[in-house]
């Protein structure tokens, strides 16, 4: 989950405030951080926090996303370097003798959750392939009629195989095996398609 707050400053950087850029830098913080603790149940095994800057040379139109590393580098130097090692990869070698200006600066709170166990999407009491049969067709496919079973897909359980040509019905969309495919569904419920050996 992430959340992201934004603050313009619009200042050359020779006159920024190091004080005041880390103080507006927490303030940002604040206001994802509140976000994301506003979040209800959801639990995170860690919050990093994200900082950039838009900045750019005077007179230009076009904004350069900086990445800031740590807030000890929000100092005139420090944004100097992140500057110029984002120009330099961006568009390329940096200007000399050119002022610079701090056009925004944006933190993201960003919560990271444990990886999903996609094996818990898994039909629990799936059928077998002879028990999720819903009728048999006739189905044109390479040149010929072939009778093709349909199938109730999500009523599939792990493990089972379907043979094409196959017709798998679910309520977002229809799969059609051709007569040279098989399918299997795997531990996390997927439907993987391969070739007939």
């Amino acid at each position: 989950m992430r959340h992201d707050a934004l603050r313009t400053v619009n200042i050359p950087l020779s006159t920024l405030d190091e004080a005041e850029a880390l103080a507006w830098v927490e303030a940002l913080w604040d206001k994802c951080h509140g976000r994301m603790s506003q979040s209800g149940q959801t639990r995170f095994e860690r919050i990093t926090e994200e900082i950039e800057a838009d900045m750019l040379y005077l007179g230009q139109t076009h904004t350069v996303k900086v990445s800031v590393r740590t807030r000890g580098e929000l100092t005139r130097e420090g944004l100097l370097n992140a500057f110029e090692r984002a120009y330099r990869r961006q568009i390329g070698q940096p200007l000399e003798n050119v002022p610079i200006q701090i056009v925004n600066l944006r933190v993201a709170a960003i919560g990271h959750r444990a990886q999903l166990d996609l094996s818990a999407l898994a039909p629990k009491s799936g059928q077998t392939a002879e028990q999720a049969l819903i009728e048999t067709r006739q189905v044109w496919s390479e040149g010929e009629w072939h009778s093709t079973p349909i199938y109730n897909r999500l009523a599939l359980g792990v493990a089972e195989y379907i043979k094409g040509p196959a017709i798998l019905e679910q309520p977002d969309t229809t799969i059609f095996l051709e007569p040279d495919l098989m399918a299997k569904v795997d531990e996390n419920g997927n439907l993987i398609v391969t070739r007939k050996i």
